[in-house]
């Protein structure tokens, strides 16, 4: 004679039941989620890629030279990281799901949901270098002036190549604040505000000391030079 099932038994595999079809439901879910945010995610990766600041603008004084990300020497990168903090590149993902939500042709009335999702696109299927020269080709810093290279042309007569990591920092500062610290007009605002980038710099091991005293040392000569192309 068989001896009856003990009740915990059936209860134990009830339980591994259960949760194993959760399991089971929740990867479901996971990878439909995923799939849906990539084929959705697909429709900005175009903008993404033939993005050019000048659609946005209908007027002829817009600033605007795109350039690689091989172009910018290292200390413009890293003064752009350190001032504004985007070195962990969340307040870069933000900014470039931003700029893509611009030139969305459809009315967005769930603009906050839709941000989201497309920063968590941009996190999970774009390369970090190729966010980061989106950021240094399309920020504005002042005097109608889009990317570094627009930049270093109004601000200091030189192409981005060309700039002393004194001039990349006063750049960087712009970045921040384009009105409130125009050279133009404020000098000396922008000079107080230079070390702070420098100084993150220093702290972050990215330039040594000597180069910091130096560059905090070396006075901003600003001159435009808006023609020149070579």
């Amino acid at each position: 004679m068989s001896k009856p099932k003990k009740w915990y038994k059936t209860f134990f595999n009830a339980i591994c039941y259960i949760f194993i079809s959760l399991v089971s439901a929740s990867i479901s879910i996971a990878t439909f989620s995923f799939l849906a945010l990539f084929i959705w995610f697909q429709s900005y990766l175009g903008e993404f890629r033939n993005f050019t600041i000048k659609k946005d603008f209908t007027i002829k004084e817009v600033h605007y030279y795109p350039i690689s990300l091989e172009q910018a020497p290292n200390h413009l990168k890293n003064a752009f990281l350190a001032s504004n903090a985007i070195y962990n590149f969340d307040p870069l993902l933000k900014y470039v799901a931003n700029k893509l939500l611009r030139r969305d042709p459809k009315p967005i009335r769930d603009r906050m949901f839709k941000e989201a999702f497309l920063t968590l696109g941009l996190k999970l299927f774009m390369p970090k270098d190729d966010l980061f020269a989106f950021y240094l080709d399309c920020i504005y810093l002042g005097n109608n002036s889009f990317g570094v290279e627009a930049g270093a042309r109004i601000y200091f007569a030189k192409h981005v190549e060309e700039l002393t990591l004194a001039e990349a920092a006063a750049l960087a500062v712009l970045s921040v604040g384009p009105a409130e610290f125009n050279p133009f007009k404020n000098p000396e605002i922008l000079k107080q505000k230079q070390p702070y980038v420098l100084k993150q710099m220093l702290v972050l091991s990215w330039i040594s000391e000597a180069e910091y005293n130096q560059a905090v040392s070396q006075p901003l000569v600003y001159k435009s030079m808006l023609n020149r192309n070579k």
